[in-house]
């Protein structure tokens, strides 16, 4: 699941726009909106994608990416503002996108579209620590292939083999990155592993292949269409 952030000091708008977000994003996501810089930095929120006013009170939008940007902590960053005089400023911190107010819904799903593509390539060296009794494994996300549910036991499979561990699978579809996907109630799936599909199975890059749920076939495939563009 995608984690998005809002950070406008108009209460409205930003609701509008997290709204707006959830019905035009191909994937599952969770949005949260604050209402000042300082607000978002106390959070301590870390969204994959952060739509950023530039004109705040206080901290504004241009400060809180140079903070974030310091602190290493720094998503992907589309602006937005009601003047067109920031296009160019919005490159020189690597904004993935810059939107006028008041936003056009067609826009607003182009660039939706790219900074989640750009989340997605981002967060592929992401880290994870799975605890197999009383040994933690630390292992990259991007070797895992899939992840398997067995009762209450999940079974990872990776470059480095099986390994195993006491949890949820809901959990780890929260704490992996945006690109595994649910394609079944007992499989989550790595997209840049997918060699195939079909309606009823997903094959991946190790030569095994799990089940796909029907009612989740159009989803997953506009899913491995975003992770490839």
């Amino acid at each position: 699941m995608f984690e998005i952030a809002v950070c406008d000091d108009d209460v409205l708008f930003a609701d509008n726009v997290s709204v707006l977000i959830e019905k035009l994003a191909d994937m599952p996501v969770e949005v949260t909106c604050f209402h000042s810089g300082s607000d978002y930095l106390k959070s301590g929120c870390c969204p994959e994608i952060l739509f950023l006013d530039i004109d705040m009170p206080g901290m504004s939008g241009w400060d809180l990416a140079g903070v974030l940007k310091e602190q290493r902590k720094s998503p992907v960053i589309v602006f937005l503002t009601g003047y067109s005089d920031y296009v160019y400023d919005a490159f020189e911190v690597e904004a993935a996108g810059y939107l006028l107010k008041p936003l056009d819904e067609r826009k607003l799903k182009k660039v939706l579209d790219r900074a989640m593509a750009k989340a997605l390539s981002d967060k592929q060296d992401r880290y994870v620590f799975i605890k197999n009794g009383q040994v933690v494994h630390r292992i990259a996300a991007g070797d895992i292939y899939f992840v398997e549910n067995q009762g209450r036991k999940l079974i990872f499979h990776t470059r480095r083999g099986e390994i195993s561990c006491y949890g949820r699978m809901e959990d780890w579809e929260k704490k992996l990155p945006s690109y595994f996907f649910r394609c079944h109630r007992g499989y989550l799936v790595s997209l840049k592993e997918v060699s195939a599909f079909d309606k009823s199975s997903v094959c991946l890059s190790n030569g095994e292949s799990v089940l796909m749920a029907k009612q989740k076939y159009l989803e997953f495939a506009k899913a491995c269409i975003l992770w490839m563009a």
